[in-house]
């Protein structure tokens, strides 16, 4: 259990299990890198607190995280838990299954519990004063699941409602619950059973001022529930591995049932499998516990919530053969219209009427079908279910084949799949897949114009291409396999130098994958290795000797031979020919092969042919069902992509300055700056004289705004960061011939640019809505004495660069430098106004705003490891510790351009 508690257990929690504090330094560097938030509100007896929202892809770093809370609400004045509600539900797909072979787990030590998976909202009710309720819903004290809850709080008695809060006033505890309202929450991906509409359903009770989480066991919480007037989720006790596995066999099946919930069997989310430790203190009334809670999900929610996430511009989920099935039935004309109406009735009335539609036809056969309606829609449900299934089949054999450059990977791969192929009689597999990385990077490198000419950042940009695009293909393997039923063999063929990259590719299959393994392939002849890797023609890569000896030396340097235990298979090809060691690797594969998967024959599949052959599968599964023809169904693959990149609604409002010059002209004031700084590398005050009378008439003409002209050549210097990464970085390690290729550098590396140069004044989140929004935007014009259409002159007084974005700071003629907070208040750092030049690919536009506050955390780091290296009597181990990589530069003379006050959504 060791291994399951340090991935799903919050390390700073742990750390200081009875702290009522939390870490607002590590916090606030959450913050200053966007991916926390904190928002100043006011409880109901005037106490003011921040409530934390940690961003979806951070929630789960178990070992930065302060708190692992998704509620929680903080003392403004001393920092102090004020309220902290359940820690993250961690997926069963993120923790792996190594720990369900430790037999801890059955003993005394731990409890495990199968707790249904209420599809609702949740929301933390807590008392600061043993008479009054307050109630939160995540991260909000607020909005319209807070006022839901409160409607159905109402419903329980005063009696009821003034035990709940006298109870937990007396133990500092907090109540979760989840709320169930159907005809409210219609855009659940999945509605709950009718039995539990317009519930308030205890889930857990916890103490509220603690940092480590530490809740009452699973077995209080029905005697609680009925004494509160509140609902209980039902629940069983898993007392050994023979009842999980019926848990996690009820999850197999479209239509997911678990008979020992014998008042509703019928799932719906799926489970919550809540594993309890008994925590260090006791009373005489309650047992206390440390929980641990893993969601294990029904197919139907994971699917249909996938649709949803597609069809909104939520994420981009694994799409299923399921969803181009529902978009055939609703026959509409565009991705606009589809998402329109899952807006109007929600994916779960949709997926209803698509399923009764289609039973009622049952018994109808399309022409040229193969089977009924009814057989095609359950084969489509089935089907779809081995994918989506958490702990569904897999009887895919992963092999990760590593060695150095010429060792002879790629002709064991080559040689095995033919002998698979060639055999006789029955084989182990009924396919096998030969994935090249080295063929795969040539793929990739022709796709997207890439060659060893390209810049340094391309060059860059194409290795983490090749990654995203080899563990596309995994899955795509991994899913045909699951779909088909079909036993097969993956053998990926590349150096993979370290244990980490080894390993790093299981992630793409599911836990559930039956075999993954290393197979060490090495040559102990240097010298033969040096020559096959020299002699190799028509290699995909390594197009000369002088190549494949670079990179034979480039990664032995760096290589990590497998240890016995990590290595299922290895072999030293000098003086063995291809056919022995295939033959024996054969030999290994077929004694841990799938039970019961011999097939008549093994097929050799490319990955465009395992595409093909799939596809085709879904085009006849579509025209049993629908009765559609093959163009049909291409259009349905078509609208699925449209639905996948359509644009996300409007969000946001913000009130802007819309300045009257272009990104380009902004860009060339930058690269003027930067050059002429690259041109005194050592100097740590960077004098921008040289360029002077120069960058003032290219500056003034390219920015017309200017209401002055600097009678004086424009200086500044390095406030913060250093310049020793801009060459290699920009310039791939040349010296600058001038602003131009600087330009041309900046332009390539920021390829994302704003539609137009702009100044944020104030955003307004889209949750506030319209009236609040106005409100907002009238009471910052007031304060401000601005009015919409008016013309404002702001100074640009700094630069700002890192690998992520480039961006000037302004400041307005009033002096100020900050975005307006009418809307949202937080602490610890606060959005500077600022221009957006370009952001590299992937980065967030609201990086920029954020580049003031996260230069701060980085230029404190960097002075703390100076510092370090400056103290002989303390070891930096370099490899670990680095110097964070940005500038700003601090001009002497602003910069003065003018715009215009508007409002603009997003």
């Amino acid at each position: 259990m060791e291994v399951l508690q340090r991935e799903c257990w919050f390390h700073r929690e742990q750390a200081t299990p009875h702290s009522t504090k939390v870490d607002t330094a590590v916090l606030e560097g959450y913050v200053a890198r966007g991916r926390a938030t904190l928002a100043a509100v006011t409880l109901s007896d005037g106490r003011d607190v921040f409530s934390v929202a940690v961003k979806e892809a951070s929630q789960g770093d178990v070992k930065g995280l302060p708190c692992g809370a998704r509620s929680l609400l903080i003392d403004r004045t001393d920092d102090s838990i004020v309220c902290r509600g359940v820690n993250k539900f961690f997926d069963l797909n993120e923790v792996g299954d190594s720990w369900l072979s430790d037999s801890s787990l059955w003993t005394g030590v731990y409890r495990m519990w199968a707790v249904r998976k209420m599809a609702g909202f949740i929301v933390t009710i807590f008392s600061l004063d043993g008479m009054r309720l307050e109630m939160m819903s995540k991260h909000v004290l607020d909005g319209p699941h807070v006022d839901a809850a409160r409607e159905l709080l109402e419903k329980v008695s005063e009696a009821q409602r003034a035990r709940l809060a006298a109870d937990l006033f007396e133990w500092g505890a907090c109540a979760c619950c989840e709320c169930i309202r159907r005809t409210q929450d219609y855009r659940h991906p999945v509605l709950e059973a009718q039995q539990f509409d317009q519930q308030i359903v205890l889930i857990a009770v916890q103490r509220r001022t603690q940092l480590r989480e530490e809740s009452l066991c699973f077995s209080e919480l029905a005697t609680l529930a009925e004494r509160w007037g509140l609902g209980c989720a039902p629940g069983v006790a898993v007392p050994n591995s023979a009842a999980l596995r019926c848990v996690f066999a009820a999850t197999t099946s479209w239509n997911a049932t678990y008979t020992p919930f014998d008042t509703c069997p019928q799932l719906a989310e799926g489970f919550v499998l809540l594993i309890e430790m008994a925590g260090p203190t006791t009373t005489p009334v309650h047992r206390w516990c440390l929980p641990l809670r893993l969601k294990l999900k029904t197919p139907k929610y994971v699917v249909l919530r996938a649709f949803r996430s597609l069809v909104c511009g939520d994420s981009r989920p694994q799409s299923y053969v399921y969803h181009q099935a529902l978009l055939g039935w609703l026959q509409l004309r565009s991705a606009a219209e589809v998402r329109r109406r899952v807006e109007e009735v929600g994916v779960h009335a949709l997926n209803n009427d698509f399923e009764s539609g289609l039973l009622a036809q049952q018994r109808v056969r399309h022409r040229d079908s193969q089977e009924t309606v009814g057989d095609a829609l359950a084969r489509l449900q089935r089907t779809t279910a081995l994918i989506a299934c958490p702990r569904g089949r897999c009887p895919l054999t992963v092999v990760v084949l590593c060695g150095l450059p010429g060792a002879g990977k790629s002709t064991l791969a080559m040689a095995l799949s033919r002998l698979l192929a060639s055999q006789e009689g029955v084989s182990p597999f009924s396919f096998v897949v030969h994935l090249s990385r080295d063929a795969v990077s040539c793929a990739v490198a022709a796709d997207h114009g890439i060659t060893d000419a390209s810049s340094k950042h391309k060059q860059r940009r194409l290795g983490a291409l090749v990654h995203q695009t080899l563990c596309d293909q995994m899955r795509e393997v991994a899913c045909f396999s699951a779909e088909t039923e079909q036993s097969g063999l993956l053998l990926f063929d590349a150096c993979n130098a370290t244990q980490k990259s080894r390993h790093i590719w299981r992630q793409c299959f599911p836990t559930t994958l039956h075999k993954y393994e290393v197979a060490y392939v090495e040559c102990s002849d240097a010298t033969a290795m040096a020559q096959r890797a020299a002699r190799r023609d028509g290699h995909e890569v390594l197009l000369s000797a002088a190549e494949a000896q670079q990179a034979l030396y480039a990664v032995r340097k760096k290589f990590q031979p497998p240890s016995l235990e990590e290595a299922a298979w290895r072999v030293d090809t000098k003086g063995r020919c291809v056919e022995e060691a295939a033959a024996s690797l054969r030999t290994h594969l077929a004694q841990r092969a799938p039970p019961s998967s011999c097939a008549d024959c093994c097929r050799i599949l490319t990955i465009s042919a395992l595409r093909d052959e799939r596809g085709e599968s879904h085009a006849t599964l579509l025209h049993n069902l629908l009765g559609v023809s093959e163009a049909t169904t291409e259009t349905l693959a078509s609208m699925l992509l449209s639905v996948n990149s359509a644009p996300k609604v409007a969000r946001a409002t913000s009130l802007q300055l819309r300045l009257d010059c272009s990104t380009e002209a902004l860009r060339c004031a930058a690269a003027q700056l930067i050059s002429s700084s690259l041109d005194e590398p050592h100097e740590p005050a960077v004098f921008f004289a040289s360029v002077g009378r120069l960058l003032f008439r290219g500056v003034s003409a390219a920015l017309r705004g200017f209401s002055w002209a600097p009678s004086s050549p424009v200086t500044g210097h390095v406030a913060r960061g250093h310049l020793k990464w801009l060459r290699g970085w920009l310039l791939r390690g040349g010296d600058p011939s001038g602003p131009a290729e600087l330009g041309k550098a900046l332009r390539e590396r920021f390829a994302v640019e704003p539609a137009r140069p702009h100044v944020t004044l104030l955003y307004i989140n889209s949750a506030a809505g319209a009236t609040s929004a106005n409100q907002a935007m009238s009471e910052y014009l007031s304060q401000t004495g601005m009015h919409l259409g008016q013309e404002v002159t702001v100074k640009v007084t700094s630069l700002l660069l890192d690998r992520h974005a480039l961006s000037f700071g302004v400041t307005l003629t009033g002096g100020q430098q900050v975005q307006g907070q009418s809307m949202h208040v937080t602490r610890g750092t606060v959005t500077r106004l600022h221009i957006t030049v370009g952001t590299a690919p992937g980065v967030a536009a609201s990086y920029a705003g954020s580049m003031f506050a996260i230069f701060d955390v980085l230029q404190a780091e960097n002075e703390s490891l100076e510092t370090e290296r400056r103290e002989s009597f303390r070891a930096v181990n370099r490899s670990q510790r680095k110097y964070h990589n940005f500038v700003e530069y601090q001009l002497n003379t602003a910069l003065q351009v003018r715009g215009v006050v508007e409002v603009c959504c997003s």
